[in-house]
């Protein structure tokens, strides 16, 4: 079968959701939700694979998880950004290294006395000042002046 390309189109930014998955997977399926909200309300469209993906892959088998990281993989190709939260797994660290390649810039959130927030380092961060809310810590998901995407942030 073949199929046609469509040109993108989007009027916000597409964020590759980057979060553990294995381990607790209630836990980290609650968390992931929360971390699309948090997308949601910065001004982007949230796609988080593990999310999707286990909606009809086995985690549990090993050549369906490899086929959910490869079609995640094709999407990240797609995405303005990754957002990845907490700290890195196996499955994230891929993921990381793989937008580190594309091009695709990585956000790191860190929890910081009960809240996300975007850090100045890390692995393919953005650069200090880059987008940063001038009073970050102070809120999780509510927007302030300094949370405003910004180029590179916003498609056009």
């Amino acid at each position: 079968m073949r199929f046609g390309r469509k040109q993108r189109r989007l009027d916000r930014p597409l964020i590759f959701v980057c979060s553990p998955y294995r381990g607790d997977i209630e836990t980290n399926t609650q968390n992931a939700r929360r971390y699309c909200r948090l997308v949601l309300k910065q001004g982007g469209i949230p796609f988080a694979p593990h999310l999707l993906f286990t909606q009809f892959l086995d985690e549990g088998k090993a050549e369906e998880r490899r086929l959910g990281l490869h079609l995640g993989a094709q999407m990240l190709k797609l995405c303005d950004e990754a957002w990845a939260f907490g700290e890195p797994t196996e499955g994230m660290r891929m993921e990381i290294e793989l937008a580190g390649r594309l091009g695709v810039p990585v956000r790191a959130w860190k929890l910081k006395e009960g809240r996300w927030n975007p850090q100045r380092g890390g692995p393919g961060a953005r650069r200090p000042g880059e987008d940063d809310c001038p009073g970050a810590g102070a809120h999780e998901g509510a927007l302030c002046e300094g949370d405003r995407p910004r180029p590179p942030f916003v498609t056009g």
